[in-house]
């Protein structure tokens, strides 16, 4: 099996995908679907140093909004 090098996470390859992609109209709600995907990474990273259990809740939340718009 050949080596991945360097891991990438989640985050920096939908971003690199989305700016790899020609210009439309549809790069406008990409946009907002990353923006919905670095928020819930933010409280994920937040909730897991933190004591506040809600954060893990708006993960959920925010991922719904990425998936649903």
């Amino acid at each position: 099996m050949p080596s991945l090098g360097k891991r990438k996470c989640l985050e920096e390859i939908l971003d690199q995908k989305i700016k790899d992609l020609p210009a439309g109209p549809y790069k406008i709600g990409l946009k907002a679907v990353m923006a919905h995907i670095d928020a819930a990474i933010k409280h994920y990273k937040r909730g897991q140093s933190e004591p506040d259990q809600t954060l893990f809740t708006d993960v959920v939340f925010r991922c719904n909004q990425a998936f649903e718009g």
